[in-house]
């Protein structure tokens, strides 16, 4: 029911918030019970198992069953859907995201009588993010993105898309209104 929200006719968006691929898999891979944070050895020997779900975000967009190879053309498939269908947001400039894409595209505004709480989610949500074991470009960092090459491509790709809706995201109707009437009042 929910896929019928998002067709030709309906052009809806959803908030997608990335993270590279690495991280993600370092984030699975403390789930897990009996594991410890900066085990290296372990995450990658976990990353090399059968139980390791590789390239998650471009198996979730086109649709690819676990045990099915990921190809070109499910990448295609997934950048087309991610260029199309989100409103990007990166999980490490949370400001940005909120303050200047999320809130100006879906008209949300703080409340007066909540002022400040903004800034406290934005920093909680950073602050809450795992750090990390991993070095990047570290030889850990390019075997996990090697197993994960399509969905380092979608994140690369999200990184630009993210850039170029600073320019092209549409404004709510609501913030455009109020800010011709502060326009307006000055």
């Amino acid at each position: 029911e929910g896929a019928s929200l998002l067709t030709l006719k309906h052009k809806g968006r959803i908030i997608l918030m990335m993270r590279h691929p690495a991280y993600i898999a370092e984030s699975m891979y403390l789930t897990r019970p009996n594991t410890q944070k900066g085990d290296l050895k372990g995450l990658l020997r976990f990353v090399n198992s059968t139980d390791y779900y590789d390239n998650w975000m471009t198996r979730m967009l086109a649709n690819v069953p676990k045990n099915t190879p990921v190809t070109e053309e499910h990448f295609k498939y997934a950048r087309m859907i991610l260029e199309n269908k989100f409103v990007i947001g990166m999980t490490n400039d949370m400001a940005e995201t909120i303050t200047k894409r999320i809130k100006l595209h879906f008209g949300w505004k703080e409340l007066p009588s909540k002022n400040g709480c903004e800034l406290d989610y934005i920093k909680r949500g950073t602050l809450e993010l795992p750090t990390s074991a991993l070095e990047e470009g570290s030889r850990e960092w390019r075997f996990i993105a090697k197993r994960n090459l399509f969905d380092a491509k979608l994140h690369a790709r999200g990184m630009a898309v993210f850039g170029m809706q600073k320019m092209r995201i549409p404004v709510h109707p609501y913030t455009v209104r109020d800010d011709r009437k502060v326009v307006s009042e000055a």
